[in-house]
């Protein structure tokens, strides 16, 4: 069993949203974009970081807890593998690491054709890159506290057990 700690301080403290975190992340070298990963696109997709990762939060009704620990994976990803984050992985990196987050922790569970439908993917492509990103972190997905990313400062004052309220002017049928 997996077991995630995850200190109310911790989320309170947050001084950055993930999206935002994730995009001053990004490699300002993407036109020397290494050697061609599942995870690299054929194209900058057209939806901000910041967007995306509000759109899989809201779509899939993600806790608090499930988004500091896709951080918390990416990031794992990210040192172990000495990936560069670029405009052209960043979306589906952190859609992997939030699909096995949610898997991790939610209760509640959407179809994988629900997940890839939300994140702009075929269902084949994110059973794929769920599969690589996997075995590129060697299944390891214990994490401690003080390998845990800060949240948003929408998590602020949120328990960890609670969903994020909608956001903005998507309409769930936008999902």
């Amino acid at each position: 069993w997996l077991k995630v700690c995850i200190c109310f301080e911790d989320i309170a403290m947050a001084s950055c949203n993930v999206g935002q975190r994730l995009q001053s992340l990004i490699s300002q070298k993407t036109h020397n974009v290494p050697a061609k990963t599942p995870f690299d696109s054929a194209a900058v997709p057209p939806i901000s970081v910041v967007d995306y990762v509000q759109r899989l939060s809201k779509c899939t009704k993600a806790t608090a807890a499930a988004e500091v620990v896709a951080g918390g994976l990416l990031m794992r990803f990210l040192v172990r593998t000495r990936t560069a984050l670029t405009l052209f992985n960043v979306h589906r990196l952190y859609l992997s690491s939030f699909v096995i987050a949610l898997k991790l922790l939610e209760d509640e569970q959407y179809s994988m054709r629900h997940y890839a439908r939300t994140g702009g993917i075929d269902v084949a492509e994110l059973a794929q890159l769920e599969s690589v990103f996997l075995q590129r972190i060697e299944w390891d997905l214990g994490l401690q506290t003080l390998e845990l990313p800060k949240p948003s400062p929408s998590v602020r004052g949120r328990s960890v057990d609670s969903t994020d309220a909608s956001s903005g002017s998507e309409s769930d049928s936008d999902c």
